[in-house]
C-alpha cells in the first residue's frame, strides 16, 4: 500500500553536494526501495535542531545583562531556559527539537513499514538490507536524542518513570502517551542491535554521506547508549570496536585563523564544522547552525582551559562578538556561522572509551584514549596528560575534557544530569543572577529536563 510521506522542510545548504539535492516534500509518494534510499539521502531529515533547548540551560555558558535582554526581542524561550525555568514555551511556540526529531521518526517508520515488501526500483537487492539498517539506526538516534533531552536520565530509580512517546508504526491518527524511560532505551537498543547486524557487511563509515550510518557508526552509537545507561563494560567494548574500524581526527595544530585576531571569520579548513566533509564524523547530527547570537564562556569553564596550549581556546575565543560588541573581560565562544556536531564522532568515541575505562578501573587505558584526543587538540608540548594516574583523578580530567570539547552543544547538561544519576558526588549547585534575581540549579533537579511544550500537549492530550 502506498503511503504519503510526512511533511518535510526543504532547506538548501550552501555546502550541499549532489546527494543533498534530493529534497522530498509533502506530496511525494514512496513506492520502491530506490525511493526510500533517496529519502535517506535527505540531509535535513537528520540534522534539523538537536539539543537547542539545552544550550542556554548549560551552566558552562553565560550571558551578560545586555545579551540576556536582547534574547527577549525575539521571544522569551531562551531567557526562560537560561534561568532554568520548567515553563519555557508559550502555547503558540513551536519546539523545533521535538518537531524535527518526531518528523524524522515518522519518515523512518514509513521506511520500516514498507521496505521488506517494496519493489527494488533501480537499485541492487543488497540496498534493501542497507536501507532498513540505516532507518533503524536513524530512528534509534532520534529516540536517543529525545529521551536524553525530555526525560529523567536512565537509572534503576528512573527507568519506570514516564519518558516520551514511542511510535513505531505510521499512524496519522495515533495520539500516543509517553512510554517509560526504560521502554524507550530497550527500543533504542533493539533498533541498534538489529541495525548492527544488517550493516555488518558494509563499510566502517559512509564516506559519501556521513549522516547515513555504517558499521562503525552503529557500534559508536551503541557505545554512547550503553555509557548513558551506566553499562560501562559494554560502552568500553563497543567504543573499542568502533575505534578499531575508524579513528580519524582533525589536528587543530594544523589550523589557523583566516583573519588574525578575529575568529569570527573562521579557520583555514573549518575543522569542527558539522558537514559531509568533516572526517571526524561517523554519524552526523548537527546542533545549532550559527553562534552569531553569541554565548560567553562561564568563568568556571574559562578557568579550565590552558590558554596557551589548548588550540580550542586559541581558535575559538574573543572578547568581541560577531557584531563587534565588546564584553571584556569575559570571552565569547567565537564560532561564527559554523555549526557544531552532536553526532557520533571520533572525539566523542575517544571520550566515551576513556570514561568507560576509567569507570572500570583501567586508568592506563583511559589515559591512552584521552591522550589520542589531546594530541589533536593541544600543542605537542602539552599533548600528554601529566596529572595523577589513579582512575578517579583520570575520570575527573575526562569530565573536564568533555566540557572543553563540546562547548556550545548542550551536551554538558546531559552529562551533569547523568553524573547525578550515577551517584557521582561532584555535581555542584549552580546559580545565576539576572537583573537582581538569583536562580538555582541543583543536582538531580527536574530543571535539567526540557519540558514538553504546551503546543505539543494541546495536539496530543495523552501527553
Amino acid at each position: 500500500m502506498k503511503k504519503i510521506l510526512y511533511i518535510l522542510i526543504a532547506i538548501s545548504l550552501s555546502s550541499c553536494k549532489d546527494f543533498l539535492d534530493v529534497k522530498p516534500t509533502g506530496g511525494k509518494i514512496l513506492e520502491s526501495v530506490e525511493d526510500y534510499d533517496k529519502l535517506l539521502n535527505y540531509y535535513q531529515l537528520a540534522n534539523l535542531s538537536n539539543y537547542e533547548n539545552l544550550i542556554y540551560k548549560d551552566p558552562d555558558m553565560a550571558l551578560n545583562n545586555q545579551q540576556y535582554g536582547a534574547l527577549g526581542a525575539s521571544g522569551k524561550i531562551a531567557q526562560k531556559q537560561y534561568t532554568w525555568s520548567n515553563d519555557t514555551h508559550m502555547i503558540t511556540d513551536n519546539d523545533w527539537d521535538w518537531n524535527s526529531r518526531y518528523s524524522g521518526i515518522g519518515n523512518y517508520n514509513e521506511v520500516l513499514d514498507n521496505i521488506d515488501a517494496a519493489p527494488l526500483g533501480n537499485v541492487p537487492a543488497s540496498k534493501r538490507t542497507t536501507v532498513k539498517g540505516e532507518a533503524l539506526a536513524n530512528r534509534a538516534f532520534n529516540y536517543f536524542v529525545l529521551i536524553s533531552e525530555y526525560a529523567p536520565h536512565y537509572s534503576e530509580t528512573t527507568k519506570n518513570q514516564l519518558g516520551i512517546p514511542l511510535p513505531l508504526k505510521v499512524d496519522l491518527k495515533a495520539s500516543l502517551g509517553r512510554s517509560t524511560v526504560g521502554e524507550v532505551y530497550t527500543q533504542i537498543l533493539n533498533d541498534l542491535l538489529n541495525a548492527e547486524a544488517l550493516l555488518a557487511p558494509g563499510p566502517a563509515r559512509n564516506d559519501a554521506a556521513n549522516f547515513r550510518p555504517a558499521k562503525a557508526s552503529v557500534k559508536g552509537l551503541l557505545a554512547w547508549v550503553y555509557l548513558y545507561m551506566g553499562d560501562f563494560a559494554k560502552a568500553r567494548t563497543y567504543s573499542d570496536e568502533a575505534l578499531s574500524l575508524y579513528s580519524t581526527l582533525n589536528n587543530y595544530n594544523s589550523y589557523t585563523l583566516k583573519v588574525a585576531g578575529n575568529p569570527w571569520n573562521g579557520l583555514t579548513g573549518d575543522p569542527i564544522k558539522y558537514s559531509t566533509d568533516n572526517l571526524e564524523e561517523l554519524f552526523l547530527r548537527g546542533a545549532r547552525t550559527s553562534y552569531k547570537d553569541a554565548l560567553l564562556y562561564s568563568a568556571d569553564l574559562e578557568a579550565q582551559f590552558d590558554k596557551t596550549n589548548d588550540r580550542r581556546w586559541v581558535l575559538f575565543n574573543s572578547h568581541k562578538d560577531y557584531f563587534n560588541y565588546d564584553a571584556s573581560p569575559a570571552y565569547f565562544f567565537a564560532l561564527g556561522e559554523v555549526g557544531r556536531s552532536v553526532g557520533v564522532t571520533v572525539p566523542q568515541l575517544l571520550l566515551i572509551n576513556a570514561e568507560a575505562k576509567a569507570r572500570t578501573t583501567d586508568a592506563n587505558g583511559a589515559i591512552t584514549a584521552l591522550n589520542k584526543l589531546r594530541s589533536a587538540r593541544y600543542t605537542p608540548a602539552k599533548a600528554a596528560y601529566t596529572g595523577p594516574t589513579d582512575a578517579g583523578s583520570v575520570l575527573k580530567e575526562i569530565k573536564l575534557e568533555r566540557r572543553r570539547e563540546f562547548v556550545g552543544t548542550g551536551l554538558n547538561v546531559i552529562d551533569l544530569k547523568r553524573y547525578a544519576a550515577y551517584g557521582d558526588n561532584d555535581v555542584p549547585v549552580f546559580t545565576r543572577t539576572v537583573a537582581g534575581t538569583t536562580y538555582t540549579l541543583e543536582p538531580g533537579s527536574s530543571k535539567y529536563v526540557a519540558p514538553i511544550a504546551p503546543k505539543v500537549k494541546s495536539l496530543n492530550p495523552n501527553l
